[in-house]
């Protein structure tokens, strides 16, 4: 479960997020959406410890997978072994596994330098699914993704995630980037 209880936060004196607050149950996924500067990634990043709120409470589980707006790839090394970076080697096979789902079979060893933006963001989803976190936060996760990829992406997350009661939070810009139909929408 994540929750937020009358969470305020400011950067200096500029207040980002007034007295929100939400619940988000184990299984159900969530999509943050709204415009630009209106705190968006703010949450994120008070969900995953790295903000710390003003007033109010957050609840969060410990383990958390994680997109960030930006894909944090190593450019000197493969597609493998970005993906490969974050996990215990009991998870190697799950992620060799997703890595034949998304397609990437011929690239596996290749160079992430070699490859397109849509690309390299899909290796940081697979990244983060294959960490196993007990929810997954993505942060505008479908830029330069095509609409077919897009789809493919969503039911992995959905069998991965909240088909096995882990929350699910994607942050964008897009109503359209619902995980599911019965999705829950914050709009900022």
């Amino acid at each position: 479960m994540i929750s937020f209880e009358n969470v305020d936060f400011s950067y200096n004196d500029n207040q980002i997020i007034k007295n929100l607050s939400f619940k988000l149950n184990d299984g159900e996924s969530l999509l943050i959406t709204g415009h630009s500067g209106c705190g968006k990634t703010t949450v994120a990043r008070l969900i995953l410890g790295l903000l710390m709120p003003d007033s109010g409470k957050i609840s969060a589980p410990e383990k958390i997978s994680t997109v960030f707006q930006e894909d944090r790839l190593i450019s000197k090394f493969n597609v493998r072994k970005n993906i490969y970076l974050p996990l215990s080697k009991h998870r190697y096979g799950f992620a060799d596994k997703l890595i034949s789902e998304f397609g990437f079979d011929d690239i596996a060893n290749s160079s992430i330098s070699r490859l397109s933006g849509g690309m390299k963001r899909r290796i940081a989803i697979i990244r983060a699914i294959a960490y196993g976190g007990n929810a997954l936060i993505l942060d505008e996760p479908f830029n330069g993704i095509d609409s077919r990829n897009v789809s493919l992406i969503k039911d992995i997350i959905m069998r991965e995630y909240t088909e096995k009661s882990k929350s699910v939070i994607i942050i964008s810009h897009n109503k359209s980037d619902v995980v599911a139909t019965n999705s829950k929408i914050l709009e900022l």
